[in-house]
Formats: structure tokens, sequence, C-alpha cells
């Protein structure tokens, strides 16, 4: 069976104002083991309960409030931020300050 498909692709553009974490990622070349969760989103379950992850999985959670799984996240795009460090790669790092909020659904 053939599909029409479309893969989405962050502006790797690191003058902007906002830069996606994922673009980050991407540049960086190197294993991050934060990456997972430092670009994840927040969304609330039908139980009531907020996690962390994509579209598909949850990488973190249950939490009783959405603060709290954004909070795993902020914290995880610290670690990320220091993975860059490390990797020599601080030029991306620097870039942290311009990242966007955790998407919350």
């Amino acid at each position: 069976m053939l599909t029409d498909a479309v893969e989405l692709q962050p502006l790797r553009d690191l003058t902007a104002d906002v830069i996606a974490v994922d673009a980050v990622v991407q540049l960086a070349g190197v294993p991050l083991p934060a990456a997972r969760l430092a670009t994840a989103h927040v969304r609330q379950a039908a139980s009531g309960d907020w996690y962390a992850g994509d579209a598909v999985c949850n990488w973190s959670g249950p939490y009783a409030t959405s603060d709290e799984a954004i909070a795993v996240v902020h914290t995880a795009r610290t670690a990320l931020a220091d993975q860059l460090r490390a990797a020599g790669r601080t030029d991306l790092a620097d870039t942290s300050s311009r990242w966007p909020p955790v998407p919350v659904y």
C-alpha cells in the first residue's frame, strides 16, 4: 500500500528568536540521554492525570498537575544543556534561553 507522507523538520537556524529543542538535538549529532524528555510536551489523560511525552508515548508520569509534569521537562532541558556542554557543543547549549515554553495540551 502506498500512502502520502510528510516529514516535518524543525528550523535549524541558530540565530532565530526561538529555537526548537528538537532542532538542537538534531544539530548536536551525539547521543544525548536527556533529549527524549527534554523535547516532550505535556498532556492530560482521560483519567485526569498529566504526562510528559509525545503523540505516541508517555515518558514520565502520571502527575497530579500540569505544573509537575512541566517541571520534569524543564529538569530534562537543564540536563540536556549540561550534556551539550559536556559534548563540546556549547554553541547549542547557549541557545537554551531561546527554547520555547513546554507545550501543554
